[in-house]
């Protein structure tokens, strides 16, 4: 069941990319889709910011690692973002 859910999360998530990035595709449809990949990467993002912040009651060290964690993601994902608009053929 676990790898069937990854499957289809997978598919969708690849989908949703090569829409995004399509000119064929109609823009509010672009559009969409960049808000939904946006959705999917930001709760992944809050999520381990907040397993950050419940960490750090209970070991400081770990909790304080994967806020770490957390902001490095962040800082990849906007660099990613900035990279892909500054290349893009206008």
């Amino acid at each position: 069941m676990e790898l069937l859910i990854e499957a289809l999360f997978d598919l969708v998530m690849q989908g949703t990319i090569g829409l995004s990035k399509s000119r064929k595709v109609p823009l509010p449809i672009r559009i969409i889709c960049g808000l939904l990949i946006v959705a999917v990467f930001a709760s992944v993002i809050f999520l381990i910011g907040f397993m950050g912040v419940s960490f750090l009651k209970e070991k400081f060290w770990g909790g304080i690692a994967i806020l770490l964690f957390d902001v490095l993601l962040t800082g990849l994902c906007i660099f990613r973002v900035v990279r892909a608009v500054r290349s893009r053929d206008t």
